[in-house]
């Protein structure tokens, strides 16, 4: 018969810290989404040789926009795109996988029963949702490793713009703002998920005062009585009855 333990979720039995770490990893998957997708990473001012103006464009992982309409990115300005915006790609995907298999453990491992858990045939799955685990901790900090890595290869591949005209918009602070929520609230999480070890205290001042004013004829006489045949519980000697077996023996 399953307990009430057992239906129970861990969700209440957590800390207010890893709480609240948990909430804000769940809330920067969709910030996360926003910034891969929409073209707002940077934005720079392009000049048309036909009309001789200078319109305002934006530019993102996948495409550049110029005048409401959007364009595979093939190059910011004159200059063509090289493979660094590729791997600026795989680190910002492979972070939002990392980060969306850490909220999908922790939401399993924090509301759902524990009898729902063993019901499970996989061992290693069973391990992995414990609410003991760490998955989601590690996993998002990884994704949020893998996210600030991304924005900072892409910094570096566009100083050359950042130093003319261009700068960087909002898609590249919601990136950023999603990656680094998912390595602080794992640390977090971290923190709060920690048993620290009992500390030894130190005996009190009454204690020593107690244990230094005790008698050393006291401590003796303690040692003399346990080592006793009496205390020990060993048989005493009988003394014999008639007389002269007690002159022998020296009783008398």
């Amino acid at each position: 018969m399953p307990t009430p333990s057992d239906e129970a979720s861990t969700w209440r039995s957590r800390s207010f810290l890893y709480r609240a770490s948990l909430v804000a990893l769940m809330a920067g998957i969709p910030v996360h989404l926003v910034a891969i997708l929409l073209p707002f990473w940077l934005e720079f001012q392009h000049k048309q040789q036909q009309e001789e103006r200078v319109v305002s464009a934006s530019f993102g992982l996948w495409q550049v926009c110029l005048l409401s309409q959007c364009y595979s990115v093939n190059s910011i300005e004159t200059r063509p795109v090289g493979a660094w915006l590729v791997s600026v790609k795989i680190l910002m995907l492979g972070a939002f996988l990392l980060h969306s298999m850490a909220v999908v453990a922790g939401t399993l491992q924090n509301f759902m029963s524990r009898r729902r858990i063993r019901q499970w045939s996989s061992v290693l799955c069973q391990r992995l949702v414990h609410r003991d685990s760490e998955v989601t901790e590690d996993v998002g900090f990884l994704a949020g490793f893998f996210g600030q890595a991304a924005h900072i290869v892409f910094i570096l591949c566009v100083k050359e713009e950042l130093s003319d005209s261009a700068k960087l918009s909002w898609g590249f602070g919601f990136g950023f703002l999603a990656t680094g929520t998912a390595a602080v609230s794992s640390l977090a999480m971290t923190k709060a998920h920690s048993r620290p070890l009992p500390r030894l205290q130190p005996p009190s001042a009454s204690e020593e005062r107690q244990t230094a004013d005790v008698p050393l004829s006291n401590v003796d006489t303690a040692r003399g009585a346990a080592s006793s045949p009496r205390a020990s519980g060993q048989p005493q000697p009988r003394a014999p009855r008639d007389r002269r077996s007690r002159e022998a023996v020296g009783y008398l």
